[in-house]
């Protein structure tokens, strides 16, 4: 599963992540490590290659792997092993917990006044408790829709007790996980590479045309807390920073997107 997952990611997300860091290194002028954290590295293949284009123009690169997984540090260690010329540190960790990570950081003497954090499908691989989905009810800016059959948006969430919530709450949570990032490591730049699911609607339009959809399909459903790419991004735009770059990837003939990329940075 690690294997397919890191094949996946680098397929899809290798070309416009490697662009976007390309940019932000070429900012990164002084001379202060640049520290990278990918938080849910999975096997650590594409921090290992995201290491291979940066190392060259910045010498004091820091790469760090985050996963709560055990079976995934230990194939991030071995990665890190196999490339002893790369700076790579493994811990345990996750998205909604940036506090201990950074304190983990700390405590391993790694600096991250200037880093860079990807998050790699962590916003909807994680667990929204009744009591968290209850304090992030934001109803002043999003409404649900009166007739989601209309909308091809009929999908359910359910919370870790397997009550149901709304996509409301999902949005506001990943929103509150953002900001909290934003405070804990305010000169960073959070870049998520995220899959979407897609409206109903699509699906009964495209299943028999792509051919990889149902496989695609059998995934996400597996995930939590996967949003539609539109759902996303007014979640992300919502977030407290001042900029944002969207960048949507295998995009459907009806524009919902399977796949993007964001950049948040203040």
């Amino acid at each position: 599963d690690l294997q397919l997952s890191e094949a996946v990611c680098l397929h899809n997300f290798k070309q416009p992540l490697n662009a976007l860091i390309e940019k932000i290194v070429e900012q990164h002028t002084g001379q202060e490590p640049l520290t990278i954290i990918d938080v849910g590295a999975g096997s650590g293949g594409m921090l290992l290659d995201v290491a291979k284009s940066v190392q060259p123009a910045v010498k004091n690169a820091i790469f760090v792997a985050i996963d709560p997984s055990k079976v995934s540090r230990q194939a991030c260690r071995r990665k890190a092993q196999e490339n002893p010329q790369i700076a790579m540190h493994v811990a345990a960790g996750s998205i909604e917990s940036p506090a201990e990570i950074l304190q983990t950081l700390k405590a391993k003497n790694i600096p991250t006044k200037h880093a860079i954090l990807l998050a790699k499908a962590a916003l909807h691989d994680r667990t929204l408790s009744p009591k968290r989905a209850m304090d992030n009810d934001r109803g002043d800016w999003y409404i649900e829709p009166q007739n989601p059959q209309a909308t091809g948006h009929n999908y359910v969430y359910r919370d870790d007790k397997w009550k149901q919530i709304s996509r409301q709450q999902v949005m506001d949570d990943m929103i509150t996980v953002l900001n909290t990032w934003k405070q804990e490591m305010p000169s960073g730049k959070l870049i998520i590479l995220e899959s979407h699911i897609l409206p109903t609607r699509t699906i009964h339009e495209q299943i028999n045309r792509i051919a990889l959809l149902p496989a695609y399909l059998s995934h996400s459903l597996s995930a939590q807390y996967m949003l539609s790419a539109n759902d996303h991004q007014k979640a992300t735009q919502k977030a407290g920073f001042k900029k944002q770059q969207f960048i949507p990837l295998q995009v459907m003939p009806d524009q919902n997107a399977l796949m993007s990329v964001t950049l948040l940075e203040d």
